[in-house]
């Protein structure tokens, strides 16, 4: 049997095989083998002794640079001499092969030792104390392990344990063998600094080495789950059960010292391995010395720990060692006055009362106790209140689906994993005509009840006012925290009983994420006591999380809030500011304040979520610190939906598809019913092109929810994830399965959704019902009066799109980009009044100088793109500046550059932009500001510059985004030969659909700018080709080839447009033009009118027949349609249409030449490269215009000079060339 193989580069490896030879040591059997490698017992021939030998993966082999860097980390590890380190004898290479020898010990993995016995605490210390000696000494060394794990500790015939695989090792200060992104080691035993493809050092061997050590004391690993992905999530994510679950034998110190191991923040844990030793050892001899006490390590623990610091280090590490400090703490209440605990160590969790006049408690009655006596005792800041949300995200967790009652069965187990060390249970009775609400105290640390207490009376606000004093006398606090809690629970929240059912559906609501639902049982709950605070703050929060941030919207009820100074708890008053500050997107102020707050409430999912908007809206440097954030606030709580929403964004702009779907699975295991997991998981995998784990999940989803409104829901969700990835047909399936199980037609979101689909799918009469009959089931539903206005605006119907979009902004009281769509509406619509108008009511209704800034950016880039409107881009810039502020105005420069750029004034474009940059100190928008600099640069030729931009500090945007800027430059600069590789490497390394449609799109665009039309025609056919149901690139091909003389091309494109939707307005004007420039005028004029009988608005369509009709000579019926479209519009080409039908008829000569020069001294502003002067020869130049209006007046000398240089422009015109013959035969006679 031959020993040699061939890899794919038809390089020979050597394949070890029993019997052969490598070097002096000749193979035995294979005994192992992983991914980094397979191992086989050998014997030295030369000392005569066993080995085992390690041999480099063969697919690893043909890498030259990996090779040699094994082998030189391999040769640092053979330098480790310690007993409880297994000897690298030798680092070599056999044909082709990297293999190490090292010392073959005879014993067992410690994974089978476990696996066999329990050891007890003192033989766990003291492998404990060997293990890390050893690792003490390689760290010494300048040498960290990776991959330390029970399979890789060998007890030896003297039980001595021994390390493996140090040749897998890390040099500290070299490259490592993995690049930084990738990661090494077995994924359960990782750090989480490994599987985020951080780099490592000696700090990843110790939080390895507590995951060893759990998995020694309890029987399992901590994080290990069904599959790959999940655990290294749950590393990252998610906390280890307690040890003492497991064992009731292990020590407070012990367990203190395998938690500060296995610390999420390396900062956190161990500096060094001989910090370990010191503590272990110091445990071992306290154990034996039988003088144990919890002052040793616990005190130095506690005293090492310090402030929590930025990214995924903060925010686990704060969670984790909350947690940790609630759980190991006995909680050690003390009767009577004296000797009580650490304010840190009263952790209450009060939980619902059971009704027992009413098991299902319908009136509520005992959520509403839990909730007046947690506010009672929330005033203590020597005690730690869970709150209730917490306990019913925990209660989550563990697979109880209630979210009025925890389930007895379970209290125990949610309060101690939500950090309680106290217990508050009890339940209510109606007796003839009182309550009686008995209650118990329990200690979670061992069940015991500290005291009892039962109450009786008919005003329950006073019943809980003796009750929470009663529990008042087993805490510790000041006199200060006396003298507040004293107050009457009256005095604290509402004293409605009916005001708080209320509150407390509007937080079931929250927490289904149906905002307007929530947002009107708290309206009732402060009509019914205008003093309920609590109601307010939710009603703000739900108002806040509803809309887009912009808006402002939430920011009325925080400011009523504020204004009566009274809050629940201090939390409450913290959140509010941090709320606040978010709201008016003063967000590195907002990234601060929560920032606190999450080392204060790190069990709090709201303020995980605050920070997580802060950091996401910072700055796109900040994306990967906001995602941290928002997992840990979804560790809190995996249902929190809202929290999914930026965590999708990141995962998409890093085109990381399958964290995506991981995501959108874990919410839809914790939020079953939640219809979002399910839209999630549809865009992902159609973005992907894989739509069968979408069919199973429903699948699963409808057997679990068969209810028709649970159904309709998420068919609904599905439907939409399609919609938004723009697979019609696939969507229809979905919604039409939601539309049949309304009976009653009565489910607004099902019915626009279907619209969209509809719309999608070019039915647009069946759409309009379909938007109708949403509207008649929820008149408030935003989504489908925005639905009625896009397609109205579709339609060219711009009354009724101007209609419906108002009703949509009013609705809501309107985002930026809500009044930017009216504006544009009436823009379109030629209603100046109305688009001014519609801006002053935007402008008083957002509430923050942030949404106006927002609104201000919106409309002057509209206005800017208009020739008729760019001089109140600068009118609306004009507003921004009085009312700017530190972090806005950046953003209000960055616009006022892009205006002046629009507007050609490439200078004064990049002295803004680069004022916006200096001014960007959140770093909010220094990307686009970039852009600003790096397109006038190509405007203005200068290469050099552009390159420079984005040399020293690169954008930090998405990989797709990156890409296209330097496709772009690479077509501006002419360098055409470079654009191919780029764009197959920009296209590999995108996997979403959507994202490799817009480079094809981007670099067909660019080719257009620069006259390579060929080249734009390729890449429009393959974005066509990647997404055909955009019809709109079949008009940008049809122009492709028209621009190249390829009529009968374009004419075939554009008609195959028209045949899948009848509509399309462009391919009828550009199927007219194509016509014209054949010859072919009976054919051109049909097309033509019917666009304008479709669109008489759009002044486009207008300028379209009045060429037409001039070329036919029928100057009467060009000249209405010319005077029509300057009346409406000022811009170049309503300039140089009516200057042409003046002189081409010889009507108004004078007037001709000062509309032509108008034009000549305006080009198209759009147009930066004027491909249109030379390419566009359905638009005649204004020079020809020249030409002919002053050979009509006889000036023949001037109207030679302007027809030369219109041939010079444009020498394939032939309607030039045939005025410029007549114009020299007339100059000769």
């Amino acid at each position: 049997m031959s020993d040699e193989k061939h890899d794919d580069n038809t390089r020979t490896h050597f394949v070890p095989v029993s019997g052969a030879l490598v070097a002096h040591y000749r193979i035995v059997e294979k005994i192992g083998a992983g991914g980094m490698g397979e191992v086989f017992l050998a014997e030295d021939t030369e000392l005569d002794r066993k080995v085992a030998l390690k041999f480099l993966p063969a697919h690893l082999t043909a890498d030259d640079d990996f090779a040699a860097r094994f082998k030189r980390e391999a040769q640092a590890a053979a330098k480790l001499n310690h007993p409880s380190i297994v000897t690298v004898h030798e680092v070599s290479e056999h044909r082709g092969r990297p293999f190490m020898a090292m010392e073959y010990v005879e014993g067992r993995p410690l994974s089978a030792v476990t696996a066999d016995e329990k050891l007890s605490t003192d033989r766990i210390i003291d492998l404990a104390i060997q293990i890390c000696d050893g690792l003490g000494k390689a760290h010494d060394a300048g040498v960290v392990h990776r991959d330390i794990k029970p399979s890789n500790i060998v007890l030896d015939s003297d039980l001595r344990p021994r390390l493996l695989d140090f040749g897998l090792a890390t040099l500290r200060g070299s490259q490592s063998i993995t690049e930084r992104g990738s990661t090494i080691g077995t994924a359960a035993y990782m750090s989480p600094e490994q599987v985020q493809g951080e780099t490592v050092d000696e700090r990843s061997d110790l939080y390895s080495l507590g995951v060893t050590l759990y998995e020694l004391i309890t029987g399992q690993a901590p994080f290990r789950r069904d599959n790959h992905a999940a655990t290294m999530q749950a590393i990252v994510t998610e906390l280890p059960d307690p040890l003492a679950r497991y064992r009731s034998d292990i020590t407070e110190d012990l367990q203190r010292i395998v938690a500060k191991l296995m610390e999420k923040d390396p900062q956190m844990r161990y500096q060094s391995a001989a910090g370990v030793v010191s503590d272990l050892k110091l445990l071992q001899r306290d154990l034996s010395s039988g003088s144990y006490s919890l002052s040793g390590v616990t005190q130095r623990y506690q005293t090492q720990k310090r402030k929590r610091q930025r990214l995924y280090v903060m925010s686990f590490a704060v969670v984790a060692a909350a947690i940790l400090v609630l759980v190991l703490n006995p909680f050690n209440l003390q009767l009577g006055g004296s000797g009580g605990v650490n304010a840190a160590e009263n952790a209450l969790a009060v939980l619902h009362f059971e009704n027992l006049s009413d098991i299902e408690d319908e009136e509520r009655l005992g959520q509403i106790l839990q909730e007046l006596v947690i506010t009672d005792l929330s005033g203590l800041g020597s005690i730690k209140l869970i709150s209730s949300q917490r306990l019913f995200d925990v209660q989550k967790q563990l697979g109880f689906r209630d979210r009025n009652r925890i389930d007895p069965a379970a209290a125990s187990e949610v309060a101690t994993k939500a950090g309680a060390r106290t217990m508050l249970t009890g339940n209510l009775m109606r007796m003839k005509d009182q309550w009686v609400v008995t209650c118990q105290l329990i200690d979670l640390s061992d069940g015991t009840i500290i005291k009892s207490h039962k109450i009786d009376g008919n005003d329950l606000y006073a019943m809980v006012d003796d009750l929470t004093g009663r529990v008042r006398q087993y805490l510790v606090f000041t006199e200060a925290e006396s003298a507040a809690v004293d107050l009457s629970i009256r005095d604290k929240t509402s004293s409605s009983i009916q005001a708080y059912r209320h509150y407390l559906a509007g937080i079931d609501f929250l927490g289904e994420t149906e905002y307007t639902k929530a947002i009107s049982e708290f309206q009732l709950a402060v009509k019914i006591d205008p003093q309920f605070n609590q109601a307010y703050y939710k009603m703000a929060i739900a108002q806040w999380w509803q809309e887009d941030v912009a808006s402002g919207r939430g920011l009325e009820s925080i400011r009523t809030l504020l204004a009566q100074g009274q809050y629940s708890s201090p939390r409450e008053k913290s959140l509010l500011e941090a709320a606040t500050l978010l709201i008016e997107q003063r967000y590195a102020d907002a990234e601060t304040v929560y920032d606190q707050l999450t080392d204060q409430y790190a069990d709090d999912k709201e303020c995980w979520y605050g920070l997580g908007e802060a950091l996401y809206h910072t700055s796109n440097s900040k994306r990967a610190e906001a995602l941290a954030a928002f997992e840990t606030a979804i560790g809190l709580d995996a249902g929190f939906v809202l929290a999914y929403r930026h965590v999708f964004d990141v995962y998409e702009q890093r085109q990381d598809y399958e964290r995506y779907s991981e995501a959108a699975r874990k919410l839809i295991a914790a939020a079953p019913h939640a219809p979002a997991g399910y839209r999630y998981l549809s865009q992902a995998a159609i973005a992907v092109g894989d739509s069968t784990i979408v069919d199973q999940a429903l699948s699963e989803a409808l057997r679990r929810h068969p209810s028709d409104a649970d159904r309709r829901r998420l068919f609904s969700a599905v439907a939409d994830g399609c919609n938004t990835v723009g697979q019609y047909e696939k969507a229809e399936s979905y919604v039409l399965r939601a539309i049949a199980l309304d009976t009653d037609s009565s489910d607004a979101t099902a019915w626009c959704s279907y619209g969209r689909t509809l719309f999608g799918l070019r039915r647009y009469d069946e759409a309009n019902l379909a938007y109708l009959q949403s509207v008649r089931s929820d008149s408030t539903y935003r989504r489908a009066w925005d639905g009625l206005a896009n397609l109205a605006y579709n339609r060219r119907d711009f009354a009724n799109a101007i209609k419906y979009a108002r009703k949509e902004c009013r609705l809501g009281a309107g985002s930026p980009n809500s009044w930017r769509f009216l504006i544009h509406m009436c823009e379109r619509a030629h209603r100046s009044a109305e688009a001014d108008s519609a801006f002053e009511e935007g402008w008083r209704t957002i509430s923050t100088a942030a949404g106006k800034i927002n609104l201000i950016a919106d409309v002057a880039q509209l206005y800017a793109s208009s020739d008729r409107r760019r001089h109140r881009a600068a009118e609306v810039i004009k507003r921004g500046y009085p009312i700017v502020t530190s972090n806005t105005k950046a953003k209000l420069l960055v616009v006022d550059a892009q205006v002046c750029l629009n507007a050609r004034l490439y200078d004064s474009a990049e002295q803004l932009a680069l004022e916006a940059i200096e001014a960007d100190a959140q770093r909010t928008i220094s990307d686009w500001a970039r852009a600003v600099v790096f397109d006038a640069a190509i405007y203005r030729g200068d290469w050099a510059q552009a390159e420079e931009v984005y040399a020293n500090e690169p954008m930090v945007g998405s990989d797709k985004n990156r890409y296209s800027q330097q496709l772009q430059l690479l077509v501006y600069s002419e360098r055409f030969d470079q654009v191919g590789e780029l764009l197959q490497t920009a296209l590999d390394s995108c996997p979403s659909l959507n994202a490799q449609f817009e480079l094809l799109n981007n670099v067909s665009y660019y080719f257009s700018q620069t006259g390579q039309y060929d080249l734009a025609l390729k890449h429009y056919q393959r974005a066509n080709n990647h997404s055909p149901h955009k019809l709109w690139i079949l008009d940008r091909i049809g122009r492709m080839q028209t621009y190249l003389n390829d009529y009968d091309a374009a004419e075939q494109t554009l008609r195959g447009a028209l045949q899948q939707d009848s509509t399309r307005l462009f391919s009828k004007l550009y199927l007219s033009r194509v016509f014209y420039l054949q010859g072919r005028f009976n054919d051109a004029l049909p097309w033509a009118q019917a666009a304008y009988r479709q669109d008489s608005v759009t002044v486009t369509v207008g300028r379209n027949l009045g060429y037409l009709y001039s070329y036919q000579g029928e100057f009467g019926q060009a000249i209405d349609y010319a005077e029509s479209a300057l009346a409406r519009d000022s811009s170049f080409y309503s300039h140089n249409l009516l200057g042409w039908v003046l002189a081409a008829g010889d009507m108004d000569n004078e007037r001709a030449i000062d509309l032509a020069n108008y034009a000549v001294a305006n080009p198209p502003l759009n147009d930066p490269f004027d491909r249109w002067a030379t390419d566009y020869l359905f638009v005649p130049l204004p020079q020809h215009t020249l030409g002919v209006a002053y050979m009509n007046k006889g000036d023949f000398k001037i109207a030679l000079e302007n027809l030369e240089q219109a041939a010079r422009i444009r020498p394939n015109d032939q309607r030039v060339a045939d005025d410029l013959r007549e114009c020299r035969s007339r100059l000769g006679s």
